[in-house]
């Protein structure tokens, strides 16, 4: 057991907690452990968007002593929006968030800062504040979040992250009641189209049957790509076999060869093209 030379004699449970709290930064730092550093980003998130995610992606990358996020999300329900669908689709944006990331349902993103930061006052917290760029509104907000967050602990970092993008909850819902595609605009880019359908369905049961197509063509394509594997199977691999000579052992093609290669490569584009089609 190990305590810290204290001025007095007693060994105390502080005396304790001092030495092995010192004890344990020079382990981590022998042993190449990082320390967990935390951002909080609170919102009502109705829904959460492109813009949302932006705002962590870009705060991770300004500031790469994080490595732990917590969304907290809103209770208030939004257009029909709810809570419990604001953290399922937060849920499906996960896997593009490149640190350990916690969603958290609060009833006010604000209390739960409140909260965390009299919880952790010894530790650096950040708080990513999303901002477009060049708006005013958005500018004074980071100003009085920042103000807000600083009354509860000398540690927290409040950070303004500004953004190009202007995709908003309010833009996302309407374009979801009044137009699907353009409501798909308002999604991460980086998500798969099973991705967006499946956020689409969250909210609104007419993504069901979109969800039902897209599985039906990837089944279909599937069956038809391993037809046209069968019977094109042996050419192709010659093919493939004549590009590896000539690539790796500076083989010259004959004239026989290369109108066989022109015919391939034409098959090889329209399966290519099929592929487009059925996945369209």
């Amino acid at each position: 057991v190990k305590y810290d030379d204290s001025e007095d004699d007693h060994d105390t449970a502080e005396d304790y907690l001092t030495a092995n709290s010192e004890w344990l930064q020079k382990y981590n730092k022998r042993h190449n452990l990082k320390e967990q550093t935390t951002a909080l980003f609170g919102g009502g998130f109705k829904p959460p968007t492109k813009g949302h995610l932006e705002v962590i992606l870009q705060g991770l990358k300004e500031n790469t002593k994080v490595n732990k996020l917590i969304i907290a999300v809103g209770k208030k329900t939004r257009g029909g929006i709810t809570q419990d669908q604001s953290v399922q689709i937060w849920e499906v944006y996960k896997r593009l968030i490149p640190v350990e990331t916690e969603i958290i349902p609060v009833v006010s993103p604000f209390n739960f800062y409140k909260k965390f930061l009299k919880e952790n006052k010894e530790d650096d917290v950040y708080v990513f504040i999303g901002a477009r760029k060049n708006n005013k509104k958005d500018i004074i907000d980071i100003k009085e979040r920042s103000k807000f967050v600083k009354r509860y602990s000398d540690n927290v970092i409040p950070k303004g992250i500004l953004t190009e993008n202007i995709d908003s909850g309010t833009n996302s819902r309407k374009q979801l009641k009044e137009n699907l595609d353009k409501f798909y605009n308002t999604l991460p880019i980086d998500l798969t189209e099973e991705e967006k359908l499946q956020v689409g369905n969250i909210l609104d049961e007419r993504f069901a049957d979109k969800i039902k197509q897209f599985k039906d063509k990837s089944k279909d394509f599937i069956g038809k790509l391993k037809d046209v594997t069968k019977r094109e199977g042996k050419e192709t691999g010659k093919l493939i076999g004549l590009i590896y000579k000539i690539l790796i052992k500076r083989h010259k093609p004959t004239d026989e060869e290369k109108s066989f290669m022109k015919g391939q490569s034409l098959d090889l584009g329209r399966m290519a093209i099929l592929t487009a089609i059925q996945l369209l």
